[in-house]
């Protein structure tokens, strides 16, 4: 959203990750993708959306959610727009 400049790459960055995530499976997969993303943080982030019942997100309306890579070429999943949550707006 904000690094303009290196859009083309961004675009090639998130296509590999896209095109490795499903090429791979079992162990390979476990191994590849702890390499690449913070599991751990994902999973949490996700938990906590599920207790306060966000439902205008990536898994509802797939939206509200920034993907970051750093410079280590690890993935980060970032949601955001937390106006919908605790039952308002259903």
């Amino acid at each position: 959203k904000t690094n303009e400049e290196n859009l083309n790459s961004a675009k090639t960055q998130l296509s590999t990750f896209i095109k490795d995530f499903n090429s791979k499976s079992g162990t390979t997969f476990k191994t590849w993708i702890e390499s690449r993303m913070d599991v751990n943080l994902f999973l949490k982030t996700y938990a906590v959306n599920v207790l306060v019942g966000m439902w205008d997100d990536y898994w509802v309306n797939n939206n509200n959610y920034y993907i970051y890579f750093n410079q280590e070429n690890k993935f980060f999943f970032i949601p955001f727009d937390y106006d919908n949550t605790l039952g308002t707006s259903l």
